[in-house]
C-alpha cells in the first residue's frame, strides 16, 4: 500500500524504540479506513519504506484511472467504500484471472506472495482439487500495472459503468482517458513498461 505523507516525526522512546508519526491528508477517512483493513489483514513485523513523493503525470492512463476511483469514492461518500475498495471490485469483475491447484501446506505462504505484490493482486481459495494429493484450487487476479491496452480499457468501461450507476457524471475524463490509452497503446508498440499497481 502507498500513501502520501508531509510530516514525518521521530520520537525516542524510554524503552528504546523509535517511534515514527507520519502526517497524511485524509478528509474523507478513506486512508484510514483502508489501514485499518491492512492492519486486521497483516499481524506482526511489516516492511516500511520511504522515499520521495513523485506526482505522477496528468495525462498518465494510470493517474487518470485512479482520479476517477477517487471521484466515485468522495460522490458515493461512505467510509468502507474507498478508491481501492472499488478498484479491488472492478479487478475482481473484469479483471485478467486463472486458476491453479495448490499443495495445501504451501497455500498461505503462495497466498501471501501473491498478494504482496500490489493492491489488485487478489486471490480466492475455492474447491479442494481433483489432483492427488492434498491441493486446493485457487483463482488469483492480476494486478493492472501487468495489463495490456485492451485489457486495461475493459477495467475503464467497467469503472465508467459504476460511475453511471451511481449517477457520477465523468465525461470530463472521457477524451482525457481515451488520449491516455492511444499513449499505452503506442508505449505497448515499442516495448515500453508502464503501470505500478
Amino acid at each position: 500500500m502507498k500513501f502520501k505523507a508531509n510530516n514525518i516525526e521521530l520520537k525516542k522512546l524510554m524503552n528504546g524504540d523509535t517511534e515514527i508519526v507520519l502526517t497524511c491528508r485524509d478528509t474523507r477517512n478513506t486512508l484510514i479506513s483502508e489501514l485499518n483493513a491492512q492492519k486486521q489483514r497483516i499481524s506482526g513485523d511489516i516492511e516500511v519504506s520511504l522515499d520521495k513523493w513523485k506526482n505522477k503525470r496528468s495525462l498518465n492512463h494510470n493517474a487518470l484511472f485512479w482520479d476517477m476511483c477517487t471521484e466515485l469514492s468522495n460522490h458515493i461518500n461512505d467510509p468502507l467504500i474507498t478508491p481501492y475498495t472499488i478498484y479491488k471490485d472492478l479487478i475482481k469483475e473484469y479483471g485478467i484471472s486463472t486458476i491453479y491447484p495448490v499443495a495445501d501446506d504451501m497455500l498461505d505462504m503462495v497466498i501471501k506472495d501473491w498478494e504482496n505484490r500490489g493492491e489488485g493482486w487478489l486471490t480466492m481459495k475455492l474447491r479442494k482439487s481433483k489432483i492427488d494429493g492434498n491441493f486446493t484450487n485457487v483463482k488469483f487476479w492480476f494486478g493492472s500495472s501487468v495489463y495490456n491496452s485492451k485489457q486495461f480499457w475493459k477495467l475503464v468501461e467497467g469503472l465508467k459503468a459504476m460511475c453511471r450507476d451511481n449517477d457520477l457524471d465523468i465525461s470530463q475524463y472521457d477524451q482525457q482517458m481515451q488520449f491516455a490509452i492511444q499513449q499505452l497503446e503506442i508505449r505497448e508498440s515499442k516495448g515500453e513498461e508502464y503501470g505500478d499497481n
